[in-house]
């Protein structure tokens, strides 16, 4: 049964899971998500709305997100990837 009560984040994180498969594996900066999701084109061909976020709230969604996983690196930036669950 799939759940009634929908996500407010519903939307950001379906971008940052079309990006994570579009990086196919391969780390990026968390600048790189954050423009690729403020600037989301929808469906209708024009940026979506419901996407726009900061820094700050990207990283507390990267966080909670289970397909997402962070790799320190020197100074007080670091690297993302994002990896699919095999189910068989």
């Amino acid at each position: 049964m799939a759940k009634s009560i929908r996500n407010k984040n519903y939307h950001r994180y379906k971008a940052m899971v079309k990006f994570g498969k579009e990086t196919e594996g391969e780390r990026f900066m968390l600048a790189q998500l954050a423009d690729y999701m403020n600037n989301y084109i929808g469906t209708n061909g024009r940026i979506h709305k419901q996407t726009t976020v900061s820094q700050i709230q990207l990283t507390s969604l990267l966080r909670m997100h289970p397909n997402f996983r962070y790799w320190p690196t020197s100074g007080r930036t670091g690297e993302w990837s994002y990896f699919e669950d095999e189910e068989e």
